[in-house]
């Protein structure tokens, strides 16, 4: 039966290892998440055109217009584009939260299973105080199928959220994709136009600052949305929970025989 007992925790050792492989790809995730939402939060309050930008270009006439008119259109959204980046930074950081946490279920999970098998050794070699191991496999099993259930939960809770995460990044980016492609062509038509030396001293600064910045978040948060889509189905348990009710009964007869 004690054999039984350790082959079975063995058992459950080596799918947890499986689940365990299977948060590598979480934990690159939530370095790529932390990137992106330093990125948009640590520049968003620079992607700004301001009223006296707008006030040294058309300063020079009509011929200005062409130059202009792509940036009032960024003006008249980039308050509500700051706003959605803002709650797209929110939800980065609650799925790369709740990727932190999944992981240390399962590692934990591995390290009662860890413990259970140590014990049960302990007792398959009959020194002075095995039977002091008795009471600890009990409660390491139960531990076992809790943590079971608080994963199951757990994994369920994170892809239903980084389902939602990929939506908001598409809602972001349908409202920042047309004012991203017309400031293009205004950097574009900027650099290749002769232009008064107050205004071709702004070309760089708003190319870098809101050009350069909405192209990146685009970019880099589309690669995130197709990630997010990625992470496919919940874990297969089935054949652990097998296992655990297995070493359920037998934890039972141990402890009988306690």
């Amino acid at each position: 039966m004690l054999k039984d007992a350790l082959d079975t925790v063995t058992g459950i050792y080596d799918e947890l290892s499986v689940w365990m492989r299977e948060q590598d790809s979480l934990a690159e995730l939530s370095s790529r998440l932390r990137h992106v939402a330093n990125e948009i939060e640590g520049r968003l309050g620079d992607a700004t055109i301001t009223p006296e930008m707008l006030a040294t270009i058309t300063a020079h006439g009509p011929s200005m217009t062409p130059l202009v008119e792509p940036l009032q259109v960024w003006t008249s959204m980039q308050s509500i584009v700051g706003s959605t980046l803002i709650r797209l930074v929110g939800s980065l950081r609650e799925l790369d939260a709740t990727n932190v946490r999944t992981r240390f279920l399962v590692a934990l999970a591995r390290l009662h299973a860890t413990m259970l098998a140590t014990f049960i050794a302990e007792l398959i070699d009959g020194g002075p105080d095995a039977k002091e191991s008795v009471p600890a496999i009990w409660l390491l099993t139960k531990a076992l199928r809790q943590g079971l259930y608080d994963m199951e939960e757990q994994t369920g809770a994170h892809r239903r959220l980084a389902s939602n995460t990929a939506w908001n990044i598409d809602q972001a980016n349908s409202m920042i994709t047309i004012p991203s492609q017309v400031l293009a062509m205004w950097k574009a038509t900027a650099e290749s136009t002769p232009l008064p030396d107050d205004v071709a001293a702004l070309v760089p600064q708003i190319s870098e600052s809101v050009v350069d910045y909405t192209g990146t978040v685009l970019r880099e948060s589309t690669e995130l949305a197709e990630r997010c889509r990625a992470l496919g189905d919940q874990h297969d348990s089935t054949r652990m929970t097998e296992l655990l009710h297995h070493a359920e009964d037998l934890a039972v007869k141990i402890a009988s025989q306690g």
